[in-house]
């Protein structure tokens, strides 16, 4: 495969060998980060890229693979204690991924639980006792009627939920939490373990995800209370700490995944929700509670710009960090104790790449400062890419819009053509990730 010199222009060759850095997940004491490294492209018939679990220092270093094998490998997710590492591997079956764990130091990852219908996301549980995952129903038996001979299927015909299933740690055994027919979307834990919060809806199909609403589900009976209910789509619930309040991000979406908005206030138990970011210049993306429950770090996009902003319970807003660049899964994550932060960001001339933030302090004002700490793709920011700039203009009704100009890569004499990509939105938006131009 030919790929372009050094200082020359991209090729195709160059995009399609791409490093995809993604998933980055540091531990409760914020000393090291692990996250996902993938192929750009897909097998042929394959469902996913080839992935692999890599560690590496928080504060730098050689990052270290601890995964191998030619199959997909992602979600780490760190036990409470740091000292066990969750993730999800189709290592037993391609397609369908299952919870493995790598304990302390050991060489090798150790199945926990197997699913008929494989795992969509890994949650531990307070005390690190347990796992929540949501499993997918297993498809309908050949006895059951739906032989391999048949080349059709009917519309809609097979109810197969996500469920949460709690896996016991020790001993792998694992319970569904409810009886109830569910289609579970995201999870947050209660601080104190007995409960769980929950986005559902009451069929397992993508139009229902528009509908979804919030729920508190006890974990001893599986008995589901409302919280919350609202025409608009929600997103990224996250429990405070002292207990008090489910905070989600919401807007009106276009698409599972797209889900920038504001940030509302879910009371668990009396009072009205309410929403905190009203009328605000930015989306927020993501969500964590800095200890004490009294403000929210997000992850942001503020003019078409990857930002970190602070979010008190008075809706004041500060901004504590913002950059043209684009966060890769439009997520963050977190230290216990708030001051390091792990991310993976793409930039204009490099896709996205691993990179560790600290905050000066604990305060939520505190600024951060981030640090790139690996170069997959060095090869790729070696290349010549088009200019990117933000461009503004005024609507015909009054409204402030601003754009992304990508200008050609070689000057021209004269006007050049102008090509429009518009999405009717009304939250999607382009900003200064890798674009590959």
């Amino acid at each position: 495969m030919e790929t372009g010199s050094a200082g020359g222009p991209l090729t195709v060759d160059d995009l399609l060998d791409v490093t995809v850095v993604s998933d980055a997940q540091v531990d409760p004491a914020g000393s090291r980060v692990a996250f996902v490294v993938a192929h750009a492209t897909l097998e042929y018939k394959a469902t996913s890229p080839l992935g692999r679990i890599w560690l590496m220092d928080a504060d730098g270093g050689s990052p270290l693979q601890a995964t191998v094998g030619p199959w997909t490998d992602d979600l780490p997710r760190w036990s409470p204690d740091g000292a066990t590492l969750a993730f999800r591997s189709d290592r037993g079956e391609r397609g369908k991924g299952q919870l493995y764990l790598l304990r302390g130091s050991a060489a090798e990852a150790e199945p926990l639980h197997a699913f008929d219908g494989g795992i969509n996301a890994i949650h531990w549980s307070p005390d690190g006792r347990t796992i929540a995952v949501v499993a997918t129903d297993p498809p309908v038996r050949e006895s059951e009627g739906r032989g391999e001979a048949r080349d059709w299927v009917l519309f809609e015909d097979e109810h197969r939920y996500e469920r949460i299933w709690l896996v016991d740690v020790a001993s792998g055994a694992a319970r569904r939490l409810s009886d109830v027919d569910l289609q579970v979307w995201e999870l947050t834990w209660a601080p104190d373990g007995r409960s769980i919060g929950a986005l559902v809806s009451d069929l397992p199909y993508q139009w229902a995800w528009y509908g979804a609403r919030l729920v508190s589900l006890d974990v001893a009976s599986g008995a589901a209370r409302t919280l919350y209910t609202t025409p608009r789509q929600l997103a990224r619930p996250a429990w405070s700490p002292d207990g008090r309040w489910i905070a989600v991000v919401t807007s009106t979406w276009s698409d599972p995944g797209m889900t920038g908005g504001d940030v509302v206030l879910v009371p668990t138990g009396e009072g009205e929700a309410h929403n905190l970011t009203p009328g605000q210049p930015r989306s927020h993306l993501d969500l964590h509670w800095l200890p004490g429950s009294e403000t929210l770090l997000t992850a942001a996009l503020e003019r078409n710009r990857a930002a970190v902003c602070a979010v008190g319970l008075d809706g004041e807003t500060e901004t504590l960090w913002s950059d043209e660049r684009g966060f890769a899964g439009l997520d963050l994550s977190m230290s216990r104790d708030g001051t390091v932060l792990a991310a993976a960001f793409g930039e204009p001339t490099r896709p996205a790449e691993l990179w560790v933030g600290r905050r000066a302090g604990h305060a939520g004002s505190a600024p951060v400062a981030w640090a790139r700490r690996t170069d997959f793709n060095d090869v790729i920011s070696a290349r010549r890419v088009a200019p990117i700039e933000t461009i503004a203009w005024t609507a015909a009704d009054g409204t402030p819009v601003e754009g992304l100009l990508v200008r050609p890569l070689e000057p021209a004499d004269g006007p050049v053509p102008l090509v429009v990509l518009i999405h009717g939105g009304p939250t999607a938006s382009s900003d200064y990730g890798f674009r590959g131009t």
